[in-house]
Order: structure tokens, then C-alpha cells, then sequence
């Protein structure tokens, strides 16, 4: 079925217009977009993406450097496209750091409470072990075990304080399993009832 002339017309006409604007779109460089994906980089980073949510941050960053190079070679709608795509990535990148800070956060101080339980186990061992005259050597070695870890406990409480999560967990990783090993050595050494020397 064939449309009345007029409205043929009006069709090419809006068409016209559309592929005008969309011309047009993309004959100026994109500043209201990349100003936009620098402030939501910005944010991301303010929310702690760089550390918790590293990649997508990385790729946001990098989608931003895309456009600011194609906007160089006056490929303006290349560049609008990297601004879209570093605002949509930095976004993201906030909502996972937001999420990612809370688990980093429960597991630093589930095992700072590992850590200074295991810790107490161990000062109530040496006790046992100096009462028992347990080897000298063993001693020393679980009393250096039991100042490292105090050491260790005194930076993840610090850390925590200043919410710097991901150093306060690495400050007590694998420690509770060092102090559990201390503890069995002494209660082996106890069992043997070694003498000091």
C-alpha cells in the first residue's frame, strides 16, 4: 500500500532531522561524557575501587584514555563510545568495591579474633611448658612465635582502625595455623617431658 505523497514527505523529512542530529552528535567531541566518566572514576575511586574492585576500575580508566586519544583523532563518536563505556565501568567498579570492602572487612577481623585466640592458647602453653622444663630451644622458639604474632595482631588492629581492610587481613594470613603448630610442638615437647638444656 502506497503512503499519500505528503506523508512520504514528512517521512524523508524526519529522517532528515534524525540523521542530522545523530550527525551532528558526533561532529562536536564528547566533554559532557568524559566529564562524566572522570567524576563517576573519580567516585569509584574515592569509594575504594582501585583497591576493591581493581580490574573493572583498571578497565574504566583505560576505556577513559581510549576516548580522550580517539577525541585527539577527531573520532568523536569512537571517543563517545569509551565515555560511555569507562562511566558504565566505574560505576560497576563502586558497587563492587562497596561489596568486595564489607567481605575484606569480615574476613580481617574474623581472623584478627582467630589470631588472638590462638595467640592466648599459646601464652597458656608456654606457661605449661616452662612448669614442665621443657627445652630451652623449644621455648625460645615459641616465645619468638608468640612476639611475632603480637606484633602481627598490633598491625591488623591498626589497620582496621584507619578501614585499611586488605592490610589488616594480610597481617594475620596463615598466622593462626603458625601459633596451632607452635602449640602442638609444645604439647609434643610436654608429652616427651624434654629436659632443658
Amino acid at each position: 500500500m502506497r503512503l499519500p505523497a505528503h506523508r512520504t514527505s514528512l517521512l524523508r523529512g524526519f529522517a532528515l532531522v534524525v540523521a542530522a542530529g545523530l550527525a551532528s552528535a558526533c561532529a562536536e567531541p564528547p566533554d559532557p561524557e568524559m566529564h562524566e566518566a572522570q567524576g563517576a572514576i573519580d567516585t569509584a575511586r574515592a569509594a575504594g575501587a582501585d583497591v576493591y574492585a581493581a580490574e573493572e576500575y583498571d578497565a574504566a580508566v583505560v576505556a577513559l584514555e581510549r576516548s580522550h586519544q580517539a577525541v585527539a583523532e577527531r573520532d568523536y563518536r569512537q571517543g563517545l563510545s569509551h565515555a560511555l563505556d569507562a562511566r558504565e565501568r566505574a560505576q560497576a567498579a563502586a558497587r563492587m568495591a562497596a561489596d568486595q570492602r564489607a567481605i575484606v572487612r569480615s574476613e580481617a577481623e574474623h581472623a584478627l579474633e582467630t589470631v588472638e585466640a590462638t595467640a592466648r592458647q599459646l601464652d597458656a602453653s608456654l606457661t605449661s611448658a616452662d612448669t614442665a622444663r621443657v627445652g630451652r630451644t623449644t621455648l625460645e622458639r615459641a616465645r619468638l612465635t608468640a612476639r611475632a604474632a603480637e606484633e602481627a595482631v598490633q598491625e591488623a588492629r591498626s589497620a582496621l582502625a584507619s578501614e585499611n581492610y586488605v592490610t589488616a587481613r594480610d597481617a594475620t594470613r596463615g598466622l593462626a595455623e603458625q601459633l596451632r603448630d607452635v602449640i602442638g610442638q609444645l604439647d609434643a615437647a610436654m608429652a616427651g617431658h624434654s629436659p632443658r638444656w
